[in-house]
C-alpha cells in the first residue's frame, strides 16, 4: 500500500515489513497480500491483508495515548475486532510464517524463499518443529525463545502474566485505556465511557473532547465503531489541526488517501 509509504518510516516499521507492506517480498500464504482497502480505523497501518473473510495485519499506533506499537489482527468481518499478535517484527514474521505451514501443511519452497528474505531462515526449522507440536495456535509459540519475553497477549495463557500495554479485559472489565475495537468480550459496565456505549453521540462527544483538549479521549473514540468514511475523514483533520501533531498528520493523509467513502462506515 503504497499510501502508506511515509507512514511505515513514521512509525519506525521494520524495513522486512516495509518490504513486505509495499509489495517487494510477496507473503508466503495463499490470499494475502498488501493491504487493499476493507474498512479500518486510522489507528491500523496496514502490511497485509486478504479479501477471504476479510482481514488485516499490521501495526496497532495510537496517538495521545501512552501505549506502545504493536502488531494486530484485524477481523473486518467480525465487528473489526483486533487481537495483539506480537510486539515484535520477529514474532509477526512467525506468525505469517506459521499461517504458511497451516496453509501448505508443512515447508514450501515459497516460505523458504520468504524466510531467507526476511532474515528468518535460521529460525524456521524451531518454528516447523511447534508446528508439528501446537500447530498454529499462538499459545503454542512460547515454545520458541523469541516469545519468551515481550510475549503478545494472544500467547498468554492467563492475562495477569501479560506485561505489554494492549488493554485486557478481567472478568468482564477492561484495564487500561481502549478503544471498541479492542474490547473482546468486555461486559458493559459502569466504568465502560460513556462514548463506547452511546454509539450514535460518537460525533457530538468527539466534538467535545477535542474542545477541552482531551485528545486521548478523541483518538479513541475516533477509533471506535459508529463512523461514517467521510465523517472520519473531517473529525481526523480537525484532531491534527487541534493539536498541532505534524506526525498524525502524516498518518491522516495516508488513511484520508486509500479510505473509501462508498464502503459506508466501520
Amino acid at each position: 500500500m503504497d499510501a502508506y509509504r511515509k507512514a511505515y518510516d513514521l512509525i519506525g516499521l521494520d524495513q522486512r515489513l516495509i518490504d513486505c507492506g509495499l509489495g517487494k517480498i510477496t507473503l508466503p500464504v495463499i490470499g494475502w497480500g498488501t493491504p487493499e482497502w476493507y474498512g479500518f480505523p486510522p489507528a491500523l497501518i496496514p502490511i497485509w491483508s486478504t479479501g477471504s473473510r476479510p482481514a488485516y495485519l499490521g501495526a496497532w499506533k495510537h496517538w495521545f495515548v501512552d501505549r506502545p506499537v504493536s502488531y494486530v489482527k484485524m477481523y473486518v468481518a467480525s465487528g473489526r475486532q483486533v487481537i495483539e499478535v506480537a510486539r515484535t517484527p520477529d514474532q509477526l514474521l512467525t506468525v505469517v510464517m506459521m499461517m504458511a505451514i497451516a496453509n501448505d501443511d508443512g515447508i514450501e519452497q515459497p516460505l523458504v524463499e520468504f524466510a531467507g528474505k526476511v532474515k528468518m531462515a535460521e529460525r524456521l526449522e524451531d518454528i516447523d518443529a511447534v508446528s508439528l507440536e501446537t500447530g498454529d495456535d499462538a499459545k503454542g509459540f512460547t515454545k520458541l525463545q523469541w516469545f519468551q519475553t515481550m510475549t503478545p497477549l494472544s500467547s498468554i495463557e492467563t492475562v495477569v502474566k501479560y506485561d505489554g500495554g494492549f488493554p485486557v479485559v478481567v472478568d468482564g472489565h477492561c484495564q487500561g485505556q481502549s478503544c471498541s475495537f479492542e474490547l473482546v468480550n468486555r461486559v458493559q459496565d459502569a466504568s465502560m465511557p460513556n462514548w463506547m456505549v452511546n454509539v450514535e453521540k460518537r460525533q457530538e462527544m468527539f466534538d467535545s473532547r477535542l474542545a477541552s483538549k482531551q485528545y486521548d479521549e478523541a483518538w479513541l473514540i475516533l477509533n471506535s465503531t459508529g463512523w461514517a468514511i467521510d465523517d472520519a475523514k473531517a473529525a481526523l483533520w480537525k484532531l491534527v489541526d487541534a493539536s498541532g501533531d505534524s506526525q498524525l498528520g502524516v498518518i491522516a493523509e495516508a488513511w484520508c488517501d486509500v479510505a473509501e467513502a462508498e464502503s459506508g462506515s466501520y
